[in-house]
């Protein structure tokens, strides 16, 4: 979730969607958090560098919050693991 200024809401929405992986995932909104955005990577440094060097420098961003969610997508079986810190 990140907070543009109204200004600027549809200009951060167009290039984050431009951006690789990446996804606006409501309208924007009234509040907090304006503009929210899904991010798919492989590693666990990649999101690092999309809020970095990505959504950080788009011009109008004021505030950045993330909740990652770490999900397996292939492995050995169909069963996840027991708790997060299997991973």
């Amino acid at each position: 979730m990140s907070r543009a200024a109204t200004a600027a809401i549809g200009r951060s929405t167009r290039k984050i969607e431009r951006r690789p992986n990446c996804r606006v995932s409501s309208p924007p909104s009234t509040g907090p958090g304006n503009l929210r955005a899904v991010v798919i990577t492989r590693s666990a440094r990649e999101p690092y560098a999309h809020l970095t060097t990505g959504v950080a420098a788009l011009p109008g961003v004021q505030h950045l919050e993330t909740a990652p969610t770490i999900r397996i997508v292939e492995g050995p079986g169909p069963l996840p693991p027991a708790s997060p810190r299997d991973i």
